[in-house]
């Protein structure tokens, strides 16, 4: 299955002759730099003496597989606490437009880099700072990672498995969205305010407060109510398919739902939402077991052209 590349869109090329400098060592601000890029941007890398020295074991593994997707035009070695180095660091940012980094707050200050220095040598420079819990309250200098901000944001208390515990996600959803993408909604504002008053800012983002973002509609709603999308029924749901692979039904409307029932041979399924919704019903067994009876292959053929909300679980 081909899946859309945006490097090939109109969209391409809407940041071309932006220059971004990461001095970020994460994969949050990794994750940004590769969006931006993709969108025409051409981004430098500055790593410090001893780039590596944090990252042994699962580090080392994090680091090489989720940092080889940004391709950089150029990289630079600086150790910013040599007066030397500070002053060949200030001459790039000169001509940069965007600067991304994801020390702990005050570290870009001590350095003697931080925002009020910088700006001073470039009036429209745009600097992303990501950290886990932003540049000031009581949590800003607490270490931590992604299922950390998971955690604290309550978003992790959305995932549990069939006994209540709280599981892991599959993906670090606080890095690539909470921090990465949040960051780069940030970037392209912060890039439209410059185009009318010529200044640059200071963007604080924080991993911890992105995450609650996205959970603050939950917050309203009725536990009940937000288990109706978890698993719990039978026309939203995940269901295994003959000689493995799964198919994912997503029938919410009366409409689709209808749909789907006449094209199984089950029309009167349809008028009997209610009763079938939840699982562990004989109908839902009964479900279960027809869609056991093919592969996921003929399910797709059957269900290729028409209006119906059905997908394959696709491997990575």
């Amino acid at each position: 299955m081909k899946h859309p590349d945006l490097r090939h869109s109109s969209s391409s090329r809407t940041l071309a002759g932006i220059k971004i400098l990461d001095l970020s060592r994460l994969l949050p601000g990794r994750f940004a730099v590769k969006l931006l890029s993709d969108l025409g941007a051409s981004v430098d890398q500055v790593r410090g003496p001893g780039f590596e020295a944090d990252f042994k074991g699962p580090g080392r593994i994090a680091l090489q597989s989720f940092f080889s997707f940004v391709r950089y035009r150029k990289s630079y070695e600086f150790n910013l606490k040599e007066e030397k180095d500070r002053r060949r660091f200030c001459q790039l940012v000169q001509k940069t437009d965007l600067l991304i980094e994801n020390f702990r707050p005050g570290v870009m200050d001590r350095l003697g880099v931080g925002y009020k220095v910088l700006s001073k040598k470039n009036r429209g420079l745009i600097l992303c700072s990501i950290t886990g819990y932003g540049q000031k309250g009581e949590n800003s200098q607490r270490p931590g990672h992604d299922l950390n901000y998971l955690a604290a944001s309550g978003l992790l208390d959305l995932f549990r498995d069939s006994r209540g515990k709280p599981i892991i996600p599959q993906i670090q959803i606080a890095d690539l969205v909470g921090g990465g993408l949040y960051a780069v909604i940030e970037i392209l504002a912060a890039l439209r305010q410059r185009q009318k008053n010529g200044k640059g800012c200071h963007l604080d983002i924080s991993m911890t407060r992105s995450l609650e973002d996205l959970v603050s509609p939950y917050r309203r709603s009725p536990k009940k109510a937000l288990s109706l999308l978890t698993g719990k029924l039978a026309r939203y749901n995940i269901y295994q398919t003959r000689g493995g692979g799964e198919i994912a039904l997503g029938c919410l409307e009366p409409k689709f739902w209808k749909r789907w029932c006449e094209k199984i041979g089950h029309p009167e399924w349809a008028s009997a939402a209610e009763r079938f919704d939840f699982i562990g019903t004989k109908r839902y067994r009964a479900l279960q077991r027809m869609i056991r009876s093919r592969t996921k292959a003929q399910w797709l053929r059957i269900f290729r052209g028409n209006d119906v909300c059905v997908s394959p679980v696709v491997t990575l």
